[in-house]
């Protein structure tokens, strides 16, 4: 494999390098993991409006830069996502975000809601 090559790592793979270099054990209930969109440059996904009671890592996966954005977001620091982000009609007390890659302060496009203070660490792959 190249260093060129784009990679797209499932959330699995993703975990394992982020507890490889964190030295923890986060599982995969824990974490909410997304790539690039294949038809805009964003990350788009969907949290459960329950994940906020509790600790939440974001693993936002730049392949094309190989980069792992990791958030932390600690339990009770979002107090109510129904309000601050957008719930889409179709899904069950679900938070949909769409960040912009290329956005300095991760920024949720629909709602302006900035995840920078939670950026925890960017790790190189």
């Amino acid at each position: 494999m190249t260093k060129k090559e784009n990679i797209l790592l499932n959330k699995n793979n993703a975990i394992e390098i982020l507890n490889k270099k964190l030295l923890l054990n986060i599982k995969h209930s824990e974490l909410v993991f997304c790539n690039i969109c294949s038809s805009k440059p964003e990350w788009w996904f969907h949290v459960s409006n329950k994940k906020f009671n509790s600790n939440l890592h974001l693993l936002l996966n730049n392949y094309k830069k190989r980069i792992l954005y990791h958030f932390f977001i600690k339990s009770g620091s979002i107090k109510n996502p129904y309000v601050l982000f957008y719930q889409d009609s179709g899904k069950n007390d679900e938070s949909n975000m769409h960040i912009p890659v290329g956005d300095e302060y991760f920024t949720d496009r629909k709602e302006k809601y900035q995840f920078i203070k939670y950026l925890n660490m960017e790790i190189k792959y």
